[in-house]
C-alpha cells in the first residue's frame, strides 16, 4: 500500500494523546480496529460519521510506517475502506489539518 491513508477524529479527543506513542481511538477495544478512508471517501466518511460535529482533524497517515496490519475491506464503499488493526504510531501520522464542517 503505497498511498497515504486518513482518519478523522474530533481535536478534543485526539488531543488528549499529546507525548504518547500511539493513538486509538475510542471505541478500539470494542470494535478492534481503527476506520480509516482514502482521499476519495472524505465526502462520505464526514457526511455519515460526523454530520453536527463543528470541526475535526483529519490525520494523514503513511502506511508504510504503522507497526499494525492494515486491511481494505468493507462494502459500504466501491473501494473498502483501509482499517488498522492496532494503534495508530504517533511517527506514521504525516500531518494533522483541521477542518471546520
Amino acid at each position: 500500500m503505497s498511498e497515504f491513508i486518513y482518519h478523522v477524529v474530533e481535536p478534543s479527543y485526539f488531543d488528549t494523546f499529546k507525548g504518547k506513542e500511539e493513538y486509538y481511538p475510542k471505541r478500539f477495544e470494542e470494535e478492534g480496529f481503527i476506520h480509516n478512508c482514502f482521499k476519495e471517501q472524505f465526502d462520505y466518511v464526514l457526511g455519515t460519521h460526523f454530520s453536527g460535529i463543528k470541526e475535526v482533524y483529519i490525520l494523514k497517515i503513511d502506511p508504510a510506517l504503522i507497526h499494525a496490519q492494515i486491511i481494505v475491506e468493507g462494502d459500504q464503499h466501491p473501494m473498502g475502506f483501509p482499517h488498522i488493526y492496532g494503534p495508530i504510531n504517533m511517527d506514521a501520522i504525516v500531518s494533522k489539518e483541521l477542518k471546520r464542517l
